[in-house]
């Protein structure tokens, strides 16, 4: 099952995160059609929704609820308490926080969530989808954009403010990585191919992942765990 919300996400939106996190660990969110609330929770949002997504995981942790199995983010900005808020999630590494990030630009502040990632202590925490081409044989240039997680559903707001357009490449792994990690993290399994035991040394880590993490274009990277 999946709960989407629609609101104000700047700053992550805090009021509403904590609001959200009281009704999802006391359990009073009903879903239609008399539908029973699934019992393991995992958080994911897009851009300032990635804060978001961790506003609502510390409340759940505060609030001691026993069944939230981690988080994805795409592309998350962080804000104030941001790392507080996956290190209260994460529980040093021993709940899963992944993100798939897109290139370093101003809308998501120069990955500015890279270094609360980093903080947790895991082993593993992402990766980055980059470039597509070199200019020049020297500098790369263009690959993911901030919105390849809106994709098709983007809009003329989202591309005049990201200043780039979804690349249909890094938007289809965006949706594989996505969905393989939200699998995984439901049923606690690990997929070998989409997982490194150690971010810090590529021979620890799947086909697919090393697929992308090479010399070849679109050049893609590890989000460094330290």
């Amino acid at each position: 099952m999946v709960f989407c919300v629609e609101a104000d996400m700047t700053a992550g939106n805090p009021t509403l995160g904590d609001r959200l996190g009281d009704v999802l660990s006391e359990r009073t969110l009903t879903p239609p059609g008399g539908r029973a609330l699934p019992i393991n929770y995992i958080l994911g949002g897009h851009s300032a929704g990635g804060h978001f997504a961790s506003v609502v995981g510390a409340r759940l942790v505060t609030k001691g609820y026993p069944d939230l199995k981690g988080a994805i983010l795409f592309d998350g900005v962080a804000s104030d308490g941001f790392t507080a808020n996956l290190q209260a999630i994460s529980a040093s590494g021993s709940r899963p926080v992944l993100q798939i990030s897109a290139r370093p630009s101003l809308t998501n502040l120069f990955n500015n969530a890279f270094e609360a990632l980093a903080s947790l202590g895991a082993d593993f925490v992402g990766i980055q989808l980059v470039w597509t081409r070199y200019a020049l044989g020297v500098a790369p240039t263009g690959g993911s954009c901030h919105i390849d997680a809106e994709g098709e559903n983007t809009d003329i707001i989202g591309i005049i403010g990201a200043g780039c357009t979804p690349d249909d490449t890094q938007v289809d792994r965006l949706r594989e990585f996505g969905a393989t990690w939200a699998r995984d993290l439901a049923t606690g399994i690990r997929t070998a191919t989409h997982w490194c035991a150690d971010a810090r040394n590529l021979d620890t880590c799947g086909r697919e992942i090393k697929r992308l993490v090479d010399r070849t274009l679109p050049l893609a990277a590890l989000v460094r765990n330290s």
